[in-house]
C-alpha cells in the first residue's frame, strides 16, 4: 500500500514538473530564438550549428528552471490532493505527513542529481562550447553579426560597410573601411571583395580585401595619399552583436570546473575583484543544486491547501517564493562583489534562511499546530464542536451547527401560495417576474458564464505572465550583473534597463502564457466535470470557448500594438542605458552629432560633427561611388553650411578618379556649392537596430534598402 501511495504522489508531481521545465525553459530560449533564426535565415549558418547552438545553451537555462519547476510541480501536486481531501484521508488512514514526504523526498533528490551535474559538468563545457562554435561560425561565415548595407562599429577603431553579401556568406562584396587606430590621419579602405580568415590559437580575427585601394587625406589636407593592392589585411578586435564571446583564449569564471576555479584560486597574483568572482561561482556551483532540497523542503507544507484553482495557487506561492530567493540570492551576490561581505555567507545565506523556514513549515504542519499560535500567549480552549484528531481548519466549512445557522427573512404568505399552511417562503426563494424571464430565456445565466470563464481565464494569464517575466529577469540580471558592477552602475541605472526590458519579455511571453492559461483553465473546468455541465444545459463548446478566444484576439492586438510604439522606444532605451550610461561607450542619442556615416543617392557621406541647430557640418568626407561601389571621386571639406536650399562647403579638396588612370587628378578650392539631395534633416535620423523599429518603420527601412 505504501508503495501505491508514494508512486501515486510521485506520479502527482512528476508530470507537473516536466510540463514546467519544458515552458519555463522554453520561454527563456524565446529570448535567443530570433537570434539563432536570423543565423539560419539570413547569415546561411546551417540547421546542425544551430541545433548545437541551443544544445549548449540549455545548461545554463536549465540550471535555474529545474528547482524553479521543482517547486511549482510539488506546489500543484501537493495543492491538488489537498484541495480534493485526499491528504486528510491519508490522515485518517493513518499516513503520517513525513511517510507523505518520502515522494517528494525522492523527487527532491531526482532534481538535486540533475542540477548538480547540469551545473558542475554541463554548463562549463556549454559555455567553453558555444564560445569555440561562434568563433567557428565567425571563421566560416563573413555575415555573422554583419548586416548588408549597414554601418558595423563593433570592432574597435575599425568601421565596417559591405553593400552585399551573398546568402551562403563566405564573403562581402562592395566593402568599405575606415581604420582610424593607426594614427590621426584615418585611412579609408575600399575593395571589391572581402573575408574573414582567423588564427584559432590566438582567436585573432583579420578581414581580407581583394583588388583595392587606400585613400589618406592630411589634416591639412595638403597630401593625397592612394595604394592600390591585390590583397590587404586589417586585423579586427572580433565582438560581433552575437556575442562579446570569442575574443580571449581564457577561461572565464562560468567556462571553469570547480577544480579549475579552486586551482585558479590559489594562483599568486589574482586580483581582489577576480578573486572574489571565482569565489561566487565556485559557491554557487554548490548552492544552485541544494536548492533543490531546500524547496523540497518548503514546497510540502506550503503546498497543503485548501483552494478550488491549486494550480494557479500553486503558481502565486512558487513565483512568491522564487522571488524572495533569488532576491536574496542577488542582495547577497552583490555585495561579496562589492567586497562588503565574505562569499560564503553572501551566497549559502538564501539557502539557510529558506530551510529552517522550511523545517519550522513542516514541523508545523505534521504536528498539526497552526502558524499563528507561535505568536501569541494564550490559545483559547478549543470548540467542542471540532472532532478529536481533526485540526478545526481541515473541517468541511459547509457542516454548521444547526444552532449556528443563520436565519433568512421570511414573508407570511396565504394559504396555496407559496408554503404549506401559508408557511413562511424565504425571499430568496421568490424572483421578481422580470429577473425569471431573464432565468428563462437563458441570456442571464450565458452572461455569469461569460464573466466566469473570464474570469478564470485572465487570472491564469496574469499569473502566468508575471511569473514568465519575473523568472526572465531574474535569469537576465544574473547574466549581467557583473557588467553592472564593473562599470560601477547605480541601482537607478539598473532598475531603469531592467523596466525597459520588460516590454521585449511581455511581446515575446505572452503567445506561451496564453497557451499555457488555455490548457490551465479547461483542465480545471474538466476536472471539476464544469464542461460537462454547461454542455448538459445546451451550451456548445464553441459558445464555451467564445470568452477565452475573445481574451486572445485582444491579446494578439495588444502584442502588436506593443511591439509597435513601445518595444521599440523600450529597447532603444536600454540599449542606451547600458552602452552609453553603464559602459561609457560612444553616444548614440536621440540622433547622432558626432561621426556621422550616411549611405546617400550619391555615395557614402562621412561628418565628423554635424551641428542641428544651425545645420552646419565639420569634418567632411564624401565618397563618390557608383552601384558597383567603384570610387569615381572623394570630396574632403573642412566645413560645410546649409543656405538657400544648398549645401556650401569650405576648403575643399577634390579628387577625380579616370577610369585606368593610376593616380587623381587634384583640385583645391576654398568654397564649392555642392548638388547633394540630402537635407539637414535627413541626417538626424539615428541608425537603429531592428529590435529599435516597428513594423512600419521596418517596412520604410526595408524600401529604403531595396531602392539603394
Amino acid at each position: 500500500m505504501k508503495r501505491l501511495i508514494n508512486r501515486y504522489i510521485l506520479k502527482e508531481i512528476a508530470l507537473p514538473f516536466v510540463m514546467i521545465l519544458f515552458v519555463l525553459t522554453f520561454v527563456l530560449v524565446m529570448g535567443k530564438i530570433l537570434q539563432l533564426m536570423d543565423l539560419m535565415i539570413n547569415k546561411g549558418v546551417g540547421l546542425g550549428d544551430i541545433a548545437l547552438l541551443m544544445l549548449f545553451l540549455m545548461p545554463s537555462f536549465l540550471m535555474f528552471t529545474i528547482p524553479i519547476s521543482l517547486l511549482i510541480a510539488i506546489l500543484i501536486g501537493i495543492g491538488r490532493l489537498s484541495g480534493d481531501n485526499e491528504i486528510t484521508i491519508l490522515k485518517m488512514s493513518g499516513v503520517s505527513l513525513y511517510q507523505m514526504s518520502a515522494p517528494v523526498a525522492v523527487a527532491a533528490v531526482i532534481a538535486f542529481m540533475m542540477t548538480a551535474a547540469n551545473t558542475l559538468f554541463l554548463v562549463p563545457y556549454g559555455n567553453v562550447a558555444t564560445k569555440n562554435l561562434l568563433f567557428s561560425l565567425a571563421q566560416k561565415k563573413a555575415s555573422i553579426g554583419i548586416r548588408e548595407k549597414v554601418f558595423i562599429d563593433d570592432f574597435r577603431g575599425v568601421l565596417l560597410y559591405a553593400a552585399k553579401i551573398p546568402v551562403h556568406g563566405d564573403f562581402l562584396e562592395g566593402v568599405l573601411v575606415e581604420d582610424s587606430r593607426i594614427s590621426q590621419q584615418p585611412s579609408t579602405i575600399i575593395a571589391r571583395k572581402a573575408y574573414f580568415i582567423s588564427d584559432p590559437s590566438t582567436r585573432v580575427v583579420t578581414l581580407r580585401m581583394e583588388d583595392g585601394s587606400t585613400h589618406t587625406v592630411d589634416p591639412g589636407q595638403k597630401r593625397y595619399q592612394k595604394m592600390d593592392f591585390h590583397f590587404y589585411d586589417v586585423r579586427l578586435d572580433f565582438a560581433s552583436s552575437l556575442s562579446d564571446e570569442g575574443k580571449t583564449p581564457e577561461k572565464t569564471s562560468t567556462e571553469m570546473t570547480v577544480t579549475e576555479l579552486a586551482r585558479s584560486m590559489k594562483k599568486p597574483g589574482v586580483k581582489d575583484e577576480v578573486l572574489r568572482e571565482m569565489a561566487i561561482e565556485l559557491n554557487k556551483k554548490l548552492t544552485i543544486p541544494l536548492s533543490c532540497l531546500v524547496f523540497g523542503l518548503l514546497g510540502l507544507p506550503l503546498g497543503i491547501r485548501h483552494h478550488r484553482s491549486v494550480r494557479s495557487r500553486g503558481f502565486t506561492i512558487g513565483l512568491a517564493v522564487v522571488l524572495v530567493y533569488y532576491l536574496l540570492r542577488l542582495n547577497g551576490e552583490a555585495l561579496v562583489e562589492t567586497g562588503r561581505l565574505s562569499p560564503v555567507i553572501g551566497t549559502w545565506a538564501p539557502n539557510v534562511i529558506f530551510a529552517v523556514a522550511g523545517a519550522v513549515l513542516f514541523f508545523l504542519r505534521a504536528s498539526e499546530t497552526p502558524l499563528r499560535s507561535l505568536f501569541r500567549l494564550h490559545r483559547p480552549d478549543a470548540s467542542p464542536t471540532t472532532p478529536p484528531g481533526i485540526p478545526a481548519e481541515e473541517i468541511d466549512k459547509n457542516t454548521i451547527p444547526p444552532a449556528a445557522a443563520p436565519t433568512l427573512p421570511s414573508k407570511e404568505l396565504p394559504a396555496g401560495a407559496g408554503g404549506q399552511g401559508g408557511a413562511p417562503v424565504p425571499k430568496l426563494c421568490m424572483p421578481p417576474a422580470q429577473s425569471r424571464r431573464r432565468r428563462e430565456d437563458g441570456t442571464f445565466i450565458i452572461k455569469i458564464l461569460d464573466r466566469y470563464l473570464t474570469g478564470e481565464f485572465t487570472m491564469n494569464l496574469v499569473f502566468i505572465t508575471v511569473s514568465f517575466i519575473s523568472l526572465f529577469l531574474i535569469i537576465d540580471f544574473f547574466e549581467k550583473i557583473r557588467m553592472f558592477l564593473s562599470n560601477k552602475a547605480t541601482l537607478e541605472q539598473m532598475a531603469l534597463f531592467f523596466l525597459f526590458r520588460i516590454p521585449m519579455v511581455l511581446s515575446q511571453s505572452l503567445p506561451a502564457a496564453l497557451l499555457l492559461a488555455s490548457l490551465m483553465t479547461c483542465g480545471t473546468l474538466t476536472r471539476h466535470s464544469e464542461i460537462v455541465a454547461m454542455k448538459a444545459n445546451g451550451i456548445s463548446l464553441y459558445r464555451i470557448a467564445f470568452p477565452i478566444l475573445a481574451i486572445a484576439a485582444f491579446v494578439c492586438v495588444l502584442i502588436f500594438l506593443l511591439s509597435e510604439w513601445i518595444t521599440p522606444y523600450a529597447n532603444a532605451r536600454a540599449e542606451h542605458i547600458r552602452l552609453i550610461e553603464v559602459q561609457k561607450q560612444s553616444s548614440r542619442g536621440s540622433f547622432k552629432q558626432d561621426q556621422i556615416w550616411y549611405r546617400g543617392e550619391k555615395g557614402i557621406y562621412n561628418f565628423k560633427t554635424f551641428n542641428a541647430g544651425n545645420n552646419t557640418l565639420q569634418g567632411i568626407t564624401i565618397h563618390y561611388l557608383d552601384h558597383e561601389m567603384n570610387l569615381s571621386m572623394r570630396l574632403d571639406a573642412e566645413k560645410g553650411e546649409w543656405k538657400e536650399g544648398h549645401w556650401v562647403f569650405y576648403n575643399v579638396l577634390t579628387a577625380k578618379f579616370q577610369q585606368g588612370g593610376d593616380f587623381p587628378l587634384l583640385e583645391k578650392m576654398p568654397t564649392l556649392l555642392v548638388d547633394l539631395p540630402e537635407k539637414p534633416s535627413d541626417f538626424k535620423v539615428v541608425q537603429k537596430d531592428v529590435d529599435e523599429m516597428g513594423y512600419f518603420e521596418l517596412k520604410r527601412y526595408i524600401h529604403k534598402l531595396q531602392t539603394d
